[in-house]
């Protein structure tokens, strides 16, 4: 250790933060931890208290439940429109997600009328056991704009919205049709019912965006349907008629291809008895004028086996007359509406799964078009479906068609064949056999359409639901908010902010913080360590104190103690103080280090020789008098501008005079050299309070009459900037030995303050005193420290 440096210099190359230091330095802000925790679960607390509770509505349904289409072979599943395996689950979940279908649910509860009511704070739905209020809407496809409005009941009972007056439990028009009010509750002054009454359409937008269908695994049947509503009541009525209407449509649907084959059999067995009759009046004409009562025992072998050809004719013949209406149904329906024919007969499975499809289609489009119009975007998507279907199944017809006329054209041969026989047989004989195979052909047809209309009647009667609920609507709990989810983001987001502000004042800063800072950057001993003293606890800008034991007066002593171990020899020490710029408490240090080395009976001079702004003078309540700028201008001699503090023992001062327009040229005058000398040959202590080097080059040239230079950093003022400039006055020689004093540390900062060098480089300096000393540390800060330090 030399006396021009005091202590050794930590030249460690490693700058890296450990925990421990993330940690110390962060201790100071626990605070803004604490205020963080609050602000966080105030926040999280407000937000559940007032955001709106979204429950999940859950039910499991099993679609296509139907053990006859689960039997069909794959090549049923097969679209030949090209877009592969058709996968009846999806078309289902499609379904069950329909506009249409939400439309119908709508409709039936009256989801276009949404009653709510306002709180302290938000506005809440309320519905069915919560609403005094309920409004039946008969017909909401009439509802051209939304109305809003508070619903209120007058002395007479009745209800009024908008400006009219409504009777309840009676069925009247209004601007949006027929409805009807009724009260399902005692109507409270003190809260507000208010009403929205919106279209159809936004209202199924609404429903339809919290409602999902998703099949539980990607090739099960079985399908969970989930509504995410505010209102558990509302969402579990909305699912049960959803379900329901559902069933309905897939009922009606089989029903209605069932009810045309029974119109369609209904038609031909008029027709057929009619003619059955004409021919049984015609054979009983003829046996009663002929005489001819039996036939021959060949003519009945050939009535047999023309009656069983005549027969598959017939069924041929309604199986053609069958394919020729679903023909004419198929290439006509763009321009024309008609019922879906009736399959009666065909035993094409292909055929018939096309037809399904096709009617299916057909019936979403109707639906389609009644409930919104012909502008849905949807409708284009069917019609599209549509398109692709009719050349599929006109080709299937075709073909079907073909094979069933070459079956006729065999059937027709053999009866030729028979009649080649009839002509062996006598002609009255022969007449009978004729007018009895009419009767014949037409009997075979008639009990053919009676098998038949009693198989149609069976399969309209059955036709039950393809869906089986397995659990009905419940009620799963709040899906949001989430109560942790919430506490974390706003746990996430004030620690956030506050982890930012510490870095930003800590890690981030592009001041000096640390001691450690400067002698890492600087490469210099700091000798000296202030705390930031507020303007309130100042006396004029003066700390120091006889017999005082707190920590500033006890810092001052340890400066103090300090620089004696920068003294040169037995004679006496001059001392420059100076700065990087205004501000940094240069003349403040100077002041009271005066002072505290006054007060050891040592002979101390002050030479305020920032003659640009002066502060020493201030400091100590001197009024401005002659001064060191009388003194250089030639007015005045030495020992008239050295002045004595009367209330400080030992101490003398130098002000700096009237402020000269030309500093610096003043301090090149040879008589400051004169007064240099005349000062240390006096005074044990020259302090020099010289302005800052970072502004202007009077310390420089200051810096030729001091020993020692003492440069202020002040603690989160100082930039790090400056350090350029210090470390290059220091190596170049611009000031004399350069010794740093960092000023300004506030309290916070103490704690692990230096990371391990301690304060004043082992000379037992401490802050253990008692007295009027303040506590800067907890001991909750000392227990960390310890853990941190053993650790």
């Amino acid at each position: 250790m030399t006396k021009e440096h005091l202590g050794p210099i930590n030249r460690s190359q490693n700058k890296g933060l450990s925990l421990d230091v993330i940690i110390r330095r962060s201790i100071p802000y626990w605070l803004l931890l604490i205020l963080a925790a609050a602000l966080s679960y105030f926040a999280s607390y407000l937000y559940l208290r007032y955001t709106p509770k979204v429950y999940r509505i859950q039910s499991r349904v099993i679609v296509n439940d139907d053990d006859q289409e689960k039997s069909n072979s794959n090549l049923l599943r097969f679209q030949l429109d090209g877009s592969g395996l058709y996968n009846e689950i999806e078309k289902e979940v499609e379904i069950l997600k329909s506009r249409d279908l939400i439309g119908q649910v709508v409709k039936k509860i009256s989801l276009c009328a949404n009653f709510s009511k306002s709180g302290k704070v938000r506005v809440s739905d309320v519905y069915g056991s919560q609403s005094p209020i309920k409004l039946e809407i008969f017909e909401p496809e009439k509802i051209k704009d939304t109305y809003l409005g508070n619903v209120n009941l007058t002395t007479q009972g009745e209800i009024e919205y908008l400006g009219k007056v409504y009777p309840v439990d009676s069925i009247v028009m209004s601007p949006f049709g027929r409805i009807r009010w009724t009260l399902t509750g005692t109507v409270s002054s003190e809260s507000t019912i208010t009403l929205e009454v919106s279209t159809i359409n936004k209202s199924i937008s609404k429903f339809k965006s919290k409602l999902s269908v998703n099949p539980i695994t990607s090739q099960s049947s079985i399908v969970d349907i989930t509504m995410m509503e505010t209102q558990p009541e509302r969402a579990i009525d909305i699912l049960n008629t959803l379900l329901e209407e559902y069933s309905k449509n897939y009922v009606g649907f089989k029903r209605r291809i069932g009810q045309n084959t029974l119109d369609f059999v209904d038609e031909r067995l008029s027709l057929v008895a009619s003619e059955l009759t004409n021919v049984e009046k015609d054979l009983e004409s003829f046996k009663r004028k002929e005489g001819v009562v039996d036939l021959s025992a060949e003519g009945q072998i050939f009535l047999n086996q023309v009656s069983e050809l005549d027969q598959q004719a017939a069924q041929i013949d309604v199986q053609l007359l069958v394919l020729k209406d679903l023909r004419k149904y198929v290439t006509k329906r763009n321009d024309e509406k008609a019922p879906a024919p009736a399959t009666l007969g065909l035993s094409d499975p292909v055929l018939i799964e096309l037809l399904n499809q096709l009617f299916q289609a057909e019936f979403e489009l109707e639906s389609a078009k009644q409930m919104t119009g012909i502008k849905n975007p949807k409708i284009e998507i069917i019609e599209s479906s549509i398109a692709k279907l009719k050349p599929s199944i006109l080709e299937s017809i075709n073909n079907l068609e073909s094979s069933l006329q070459k079956t006729r054209a065999g059937i027709r041969s053999s009866a030729l064949n028979r009649e080649m026989a009839l002509k062996r047989i006598p002609q009255k004989e022969r007449m009978l056999l004729d007018i009895s195979r009419q009767q014949s052909i037409k009997n075979t047809i008639y009990t053919f359409l009676l098998q038949k209309r009693e198989e149609a009647a069976i399969q309209y009667a059955s036709v039950v639901p393809n869906n089986r609920i397995i659990d009905q609507p419940i009620t799963f709990g709040i899906e949001k908010p989430k109560a942790l989810l919430a506490h974390l983001i706003s746990w996430s987001f004030f620690f956030a902010i506050v982890l930012a502000y510490v870095y930003l004042m800590e890690f981030a800063n592009p001041r000096y913080l640390y001691r450690k800072e400067i002698e890492e950057d600087l490469l210099m001993p700091v000798v000296g360590e202030l705390i930031f003293i507020p303007d309130a606890d100042r006396e004029e800008g003066i700390v120091v104190k006889e017999n005082k034991r707190d920590i500033i007066n006890e810092q001052f002593r340890e400066l103090r103690t300090n620089i004696s171990f920068l003294k040169k020899g037995d004679s006496s020490q001059t001392i420059l103080f100076t700065s990087s710029k205004s501000g940094e408490g240069k003349s403040f240090v100077s002041v009271n280090l005066a002072i505290s080395l006054a007060q050891t009976g040592k002979s101390v001079v002050i030479v305020e020789l920032d003659l640009r702004k002066p502060k020493v003078i201030q400091y100590l309540g001197l009024n401005r008098e002659n001064g060191i700028s009388n003194y250089l201008s030639g007015n005045i001699e030495k020992e008239q501008i050295v002045r004595v503090v009367k209330k400080i023992p030992n101490l003398f001062v130098i002000g700096a005079g009237p402020l000269p327009p030309n500093p610096a040229e003043l301090i090149l005058n040879e008589r400051m050299e004169i007064l240099f000398n005349y000062l240390k040959s006096n005074f044990d202590y020259v302090l020099i309070d010289a302005p800052p080097v970072g502004m202007v080059t009077d310390a420089r040239l200051l810096g030729q009459y001091a020993d020692t230079c003492l440069y202020i950093i002040r603690s989160n003022y100082t930039e790090r900037s400056y350090g350029d400039l210090i470390s290059g006055l220091n190596e170049k020689g611009g000031l004399p030995t350069i010794n740093i004093v960092f000023n300004g540390i506030p309290l916070k900062r103490l704690v692990g303050y230096g990371y391990g060098y301690g304060y004043g480089y082992g000379y037992g300096y401490g802050y253990g005193y008692h007295s009027d000393q303040k506590k800067i540390t907890s001991t909750f800060y000392t227990k960390m420290l310890r853990f941190f330090k053993r650790s």
